[in-house]
């Protein structure tokens, strides 16, 4: 019998995702400053760069992510949450929540 791996799920794309400006918790509006966000592209890279340089992927078995069918979309999101946001991307984009700027592809 063979030890399970962790698996690595990375594409380029996930460096390009971009949350855009916000401030926490708090309510975006006069006498709020928004802050940077903390998931963006040179703290993500940054990340997976150390886990390669440090010899930690070596445990790793690397995958690259397929988009999600609506099926396993479903499995975790209601039907309307996937149709709200198929109909923002097919806008050009918008929120998807409080915090989640999207693009549906």
């Amino acid at each position: 019998m063979s030890a399970s791996r962790l698996a690595w799920f990375s594409h380029e794309i996930c460096f390009w995702h971009d949350p855009g400006a916000g401030s926490g918790y708090v309510p975006v509006g006069p006498g709020v400053e928004p802050l940077r966000q903390f998931a963006v592209d040179p703290d993500l890279r940054r990340a997976e760069g150390l886990v390669k340089a440090t010899g930690v992927m070596d445990h790793y078995t690397a995958h690259t992510p397929a988009p999600a069918t609506d099926e396993e979309l479903l499995l975790v999101h209601a039907p309307g949450h996937v149709e709200r946001v198929e109909a923002a991307s097919a806008a050009g984009a918008g929120d998807a929540g409080v915090y989640a700027h999207v693009n549906y592809h």
